[in-house]
């Protein structure tokens, strides 16, 4: 479907269009949907098996967090494009980030689940098998990219 977006459109009139696919695609709104009343009815990681790739970040101090949230909002079209959902760790508490946006409060059982992925990791990609992919010792989106596209479920995607 995107292939046949880019012979249609061309510019800035695809890009929009590559967005909106993208971003409100079904998936996305389902995840999104989640959150009602600021809680989210996710219980556990494995429930995103074969939907998304997990990126797992343990934030240190809220300026750390406030970058990581600055490049994501820049990255936001990569992320989608990848199925990529991010989750935050910072203080005991975890916020999941999914199509430009938060998602409410998570569970203490994704907290858990988070801290026990993470172990003493800085940050962990998880793919779409639910399979640990790789770790790093910090955060560079562009690596992280590298290393999705390199799988071969990805590449079968594009």
């Amino acid at each position: 479907m995107i292939n046949k977006i880019f012979t249609i459109f061309s510019g800035a009139t695809c890009l929009a269009v590559l967005l909106s696919v993208l971003v409100f695609s079904p998936e996305t709104k389902a995840l999104k949907s989640r959150s009602q009343t600021g809680t989210s009815e996710l219980s556990s990681l494995n429930e995103l098996r074969w939907q998304y790739r997990l990126l797992i970040v343990n934030s240190v101090s809220h300026a750390q967090t406030d970058e990581l949230l600055t490049e994501l909002a820049s990255k936001q079209l990569a992320l989608v494009d990848r199925k990529l959902v991010v989750f935050i760790l910072q203080s005991n508490k975890v916020r999941m980030w999914t199509g430009g946006q938060f998602v409410g409060a998570l569970e203490d059982s994704i907290v858990q689940d988070v801290k026990v992925r993470l172990a003493d990791y800085h940050t962990i990609l998880i793919g779409l098998d639910g399979g640990g992919k790789a770790s790093y010792d910090g955060l560079l989106l562009n690596e992280v990219f590298r290393d999705i596209d390199g799988m071969p479920m990805r590449r079968r995607e594009r």
